[in-house]
Order: C-alpha cells, then structure tokens, then sequence
C-alpha cells in the first residue's frame, strides 16, 4: 500500500521558508485591502478533512449563536458538505463554486435534522441555533500546485461572495490563499507560524488537547464565548440498527491496525452479530473481497464518504482505525471503538463515554503532543503499539461496549 504524508511545504521546519512566506502573505493582504468587500458578511472556510470537519461543528455552531443577525457563507469541499446540509438553520441554499444548485432541501425543522433513514430524527446541536447560512462547495481539482493555490475561476467565484470578514478554520496553504484572495478585508482565525501575517488577528494551531479547541481558538481570534458552556458529547441515536461496522484502513498506512487482524475480528464477531466489512471501492483486490465473506458478515465497497450514511443506517457501532469514518460514525450517533497508535486519544477520540480507545502504550507512545515522535509512526521500524494490540482484546472490548451501548 501507498506511503501517505501530510500535505507540508515543510513550513514547521525551515526558518528561510517560514520568513519568506511570511513576507509573501503579508503582501498579500496589505494588496488585497485595496479591493477589498466592507460588508459584515461572513465566509467561513472549511477545508478540512472529514475528521477535523466534524470535530470543527462545534464552534460553527457557536459562531452563528453568538452573531445570530450576520450573515455566513461556509466554502467546503462538496465530498463533505453534507455535514453542513444537515446542521441546524441550514437555508436549503447550497451549491457549488459554479453556481450551480446541489438541490438538497431546506431542512423541516430548524432544531432537528432528518438523516438518511425514514424514522428518526436527531438534534446534534447543544442549543437551538436558528440562524440560517449557505454553503458553497469546491473540489480538490479546484486548486493548483498540490492543493496550495486556489484556481483563477475559483478566486473570481468566492470574491462574488462579496464577504468582507473571513474566518479559516483549516491552516493549510488552500485555505489560506483563498482567504486573502477571497475579497474579504478582514481575516481571523486558526493559523501555522508561517502565516500568520497574514491574518488581521489568529490563534496558532496549538499543540494541547483536545482537537475541539482549534476551532474555538480559531474563532475567538474573532469573537470572545465561552466555550465551557458547550456541549461537546454528540448525542447517541435512540433507534440504531444491528450490524457491526469495520473499516479497516487510515489515512496514512502506519496507523492501520492490519488488515489481517481486521478481517479475522470481522470473522469472530460475525459468530455473535452481523458484521459489515466497509472498505474503499479498489483498495481490496477480487480475490480478498471474496474471501470476506459469511452468514453474517457482508462486506461493502464506498465510493465516497458520504455513502457512509445509508450504511450506518443499518449500524450498531463501528469498530475502525482513529481516521475519518469513525468521527462520521460518532457524528451519525453511534457508540464507536477506536484503535490508536502512532496518535493520541486525548487528542482526537470523540468525547463520551459511548467512544472509547483501545492503544497500548509504550516508551515511544504519545503523550505530551498528538503524535509520536517518529514522525506519527512513518519513521518507526517496528509498530508495537499496533502489532500488540491482540485480536482477542479488541473482541473483547468491542463485545462489553456494544452490550452496554447496543
């Protein structure tokens, strides 16, 4: 499988690369002052992975509580925008960087959001928050030199936005670019040491627990609020479905737990329930699929992320990797086992104690920051954190948790 590292100009690491960026950005925004929007309207950039999406929901929600009379505009990646479509005060008005209408309802209820399945509504919101917004989504081949540069056609589409505030909750080169081509006058939020000249006030992107509080920094670089008053545990469905998910991936292969051991978990838990083996359409040859199957164990190819919701429809919890599709899962409103290594829980595991983690923690683990010292786990030659942790326990584990969140 493919080695997978993190989109980087290697800006944390090179002070001549830092300093010249530096002067770039600050450039940049002193000429962008000179077009610049006067309005009060808010475009929120957004682009994230589906993890950090989600985790970001909360000071979104925050946002719109404490300026319920301005204006915001949310810039996503469409593969993720269905995580905004979904949120409380939706306006129904979503389209992407084209113009062009998604054609997703405004939701029925401001407080409720009707998911993928018939029956149930769920409130993912600590409070009401009635104040609509529109979301506007981009794909990834709408950037240039590796996802750093913003296209002409998109740069010329978000300053028709006409929002004089922009608020980046993502510190990559795509958000940043865009935010001071973007029209805006003034810029706040979360930022890396490289860039932020470029902000008219920023928080930088700290390296303290818990992921959560990115976002809330990002945005009292903005406004003050007082995020002890909000709730961060996402509520469980009150009617869930009987399967078992395992995904077996990440989003890098280091903190893969082994494919191996994922399947022979599937096969010992498909004994006791239904098991849906979820994987990413070609990542799993013919003849591997075939082999995963049982009476109770079906495996299922997805396309994208967001063919996740008919599938967790029918699910009781999942079982996966710390990546991407567990937050979905937790987000959806199911109880969820996480296996970590390289990273730290204390980081990233979601709030609740209807999500727990299972790790094994040795001399190299991470504690005091989100990752391991060997470079989150790519640099390490052995992986003992993942190789220890047995399929018995996960079993285990996997089995007590869903018989007290089942």
């Amino acid at each position: 499988m493919a080695r997978s590292h993190l989109n980087s100009l290697d800006l944390d690491n090179s002070k001549i690369l830092q300093t010249l960026t530096k002067i770039v950005v600050w450039k940049l925004k002193l000429l962008s002052r000179v077009f610049s929007n006067r309005s009060e309207d808010i475009l929120l950039i957004s682009l994230n992975n589906i993890g950090d999406t989600i985790l970001s929901l909360h000071a979104f929600r925050a946002l719109r509580k404490n300026l319920p009379n301005r204006k915001i505009k949310v810039l996503t990646y469409n593969d993720l925008r269905f995580l905004f479509e979904r949120e409380p005060g939706y306006s129904g008005n979503s389209k992407d960087y084209s113009g062009n209408s998604t054609g997703v309802e405004k939701n029925s209820s401001p407080n409720e959001i009707k998911d993928s399945g018939p029956t149930e509504t769920i409130n993912r919101s600590n409070s009401p928050v009635n104040i609509e917004f529109e979301i506007i989504g981009v794909q990834k081949s709408d950037f240039r030199a590796g996802l750093r540069f913003p296209s002409w056609e998109l740069i010329k589409k978000v300053r028709k936005l006409k929002c004089g505030v922009v608020l980046n909750f993502s510190e990559n080169p795509a958000s940043v670019f865009t935010m001071l081509f973007s029209g805006g006058k003034k810029f706040y939020g979360v930022s890396r040491e490289a860039y932020k000249t470029g902000y008219t006030s920023y928080r930088l992107k700290r390296d303290t627990p818990h992921l959560i509080d990115i976002y809330f920094d990002a945005l009292e670089s903005f406004i003050s609020i007082d995020r002890t008053k909000t709730d961060r545990v996402l509520p469980l469905r009150k009617n869930r479905g009987k399967e078992i998910i395992i995904t077996p991936f990440a989003g890098w292969d280091e903190k893969m737990w082994g494919l191996k051991k994922t399947i022979e978990l599937a096969f010992r838990l498909s004994e006791k329930h239904p098991v849906n083996f979820v994987v990413e359409k070609g990542r799993l040859t013919d003849d591997v699929l075939a082999m995963i199957s049982g009476k109770n164990l079906r495996t299922t190819e997805l396309e994208s992320i967001g063919q996740y919701l008919p599938q967790l429809e029918k699910a009781a919890m999942m079982i996966a990797n710390d990546t991407g599709p567990i937050h979905l899962a937790a987000w959806f409103g199911l109880p969820t086992v996480a296996i970590f290594g390289p990273t730290n829980p204390l980081f990233c595991k979601q709030p609740g104690d209807h999500h727990i983690a299972i790790m094994k923690k040795l001399d190299c683990s991470p504690t005091r920051f989100n990752y391991c010292y060997l470079d989150a786990g790519r640099s390490c030659p052995h992986r003992e954190c993942l190789t220890r942790i047995t399929v018995e326990e996960v079993e285990k584990a996997a089995l007590d948790h869903l018989s007290k969140y089942g």
